[in-house]
């Protein structure tokens, strides 16, 4: 549910996922022709599977509200509560940090959650999407299947001679990897404000501003165009025109970073609007600029129905009033990206999507900044040059 429908927004692919799955693994996957299976059994698949009514009427139900069917359906394939309950085995979470398909905001903070129940979790974190570490190019972990034999010998067979490798790896959005005890490791939060002139700045002023979000024609450059986003660090043709040009129906912050930052971990938007009818969403865009132009660190969707947006335990969508103030958190994805001294760091917020559909036609929503009215905070961290490494190559496939 929470992929298909979460947080009030629908996943671009959601009429995919239940109809499109079942007839997918019935007929498709199944087909006598090739499987080898029962012709009977694999038309009942489809026809005759109770399950398969329930889940295109729960998909319909929520695609129209946007909320969790009355009938029970997603709570029953809820399995969370099951595995926080019984489960005491140990995890090897395995996640790329542009990886769209099954997006890191539900996959790391549910770790966060495990680990604080007292099961073991280790992370190896990198920038590729949905695929194996080893399968990908730039980013290729050539140890891949040495760690993961490493970890089902210690962990199945009780080898305690078989290395489960360091608890976390992660790797950066300039492709270094580090090692480190926890991810999202312990950060220091800065609070930048979304200051009247347009930029990101350490302390309120008295000065406000608003600014009007709705989609526009620009939109289609950073928020439409990007259905299946497919990465965060490489470079977003079109995007800085887009920025730097005057938008009537978005709004850009920006700070030269005096030194390194480091953002690791929930990056968190926190606004202030003012819907302008029953429905709203507002989305984030956080870029690094430098003189090769603008590149992608990442991304949130709220709607406001939902304001305390994703992984808030809140489930209950609240009634949008038109003219009437609210506050809105948008959690972007998990990141861990760098911006250089002298770089830009952008915020860009509007109401185009991501690859989030609006839960309902949107209407526009005003934005207030200034005097403390909206901010962003980021998980800054200073690993110690230590924590780097260098993983194997494709001539040394052992876990260093």
């Amino acid at each position: 549910f929470d992929l298909s429908f979460g947080a009030g927004t629908l996943d671009s692919r959601f009429w995919l996922f239940v109809p499109g799955y079942y007839d997918l693994y019935g007929p498709v996957e199944h087909n006598p022709v090739y499987s080898g299976r029962d012709p009977v059994r694999t038309v009942n698949t489809v026809s005759t599977c109770p399950d398969f009514d329930k889940g295109l009427a729960a998909t319909a139900e929520s695609t129209r509200t946007r909320v969790r069917d009355a009938g029970g359906y997603w709570a029953e394939r809820n399995q969370r509560p099951l595995v926080e309950r019984n489960y005491r085995g140990s995890i090897l979470l395995v996640e790329g940090l542009t990886d769209w398909n099954v997006r890191p905001a539900h996959i790391i903070p549910w770790g966060v959650s495990l680990r604080e129940r007292g099961i073991r979790v280790h992370e190896l974190l990198g920038q590729w999407n949905h695929e194996y570490p080893d399968s990908v190019t730039a980013h290729t972990r050539w140890d891949w299947a040495d760690r993961l034999l490493g970890w089902f010998d210690h962990e199945l067979k009780g080898d305690t001679a078989a290395s489960l490798g360091p608890r976390v790896e992660v790797e950066d959005s300039f492709g270094k990897w580090r090692r480190a005890g926890a991810w999202p490791p312990a950060a220091n939060r800065e609070v930048l404000q979304l200051a009247a002139d347009g930029t990101l700045a350490p302390k309120p002023d008295a000065a406000t501003a608003s600014a009007l979000l709705a989609p526009d024609s620009r939109s289609r450059y950073y928020y439409l165009g990007q259905t299946s986003p497919q990465h965060n660090t490489d470079d977003d043709p079109g995007v800085s025109a887009a920025v730097d040009g005057p938008c009537a129906t978005c709004a850009a912050f920006s700070m030269h970073a005096a030194g390194e930052m480091r953002i690791a971990g929930l990056p968190e938007v926190n606004v202030t609007v003012t819907p302008t009818g029953s429905s709203g969403h507002v989305t984030a865009f956080l870029y690094r600029r430098d003189a090769a132009g603008l590149h992608r660190l990442g991304w949130g969707m709220s709607d406001l129905r939902f304001p305390k947006g994703e992984n808030s335990g809140d489930e209950t969508a609240g009634e949008v009033v038109p003219g009437v103030p609210t506050t809105v958190r948008i959690e972007l994805e998990p990141l861990d990206g760098v911006v250089n001294a002298g770089d830009e760091l952008v915020l860009v917020l509007g109401q185009g999507r991501t690859g989030q559909v609006p839960a309902q036609a949107p209407m526009p929503v005003r934005l207030e900044y200034g005097a403390g009215r909206s901010t962003m905070s980021l998980p800054l961290v200073r690993p110690r040059p230590e924590a780097f490494f260098t993983p194997p190559g494709p001539e040394g496939r052992q876990l260093p």
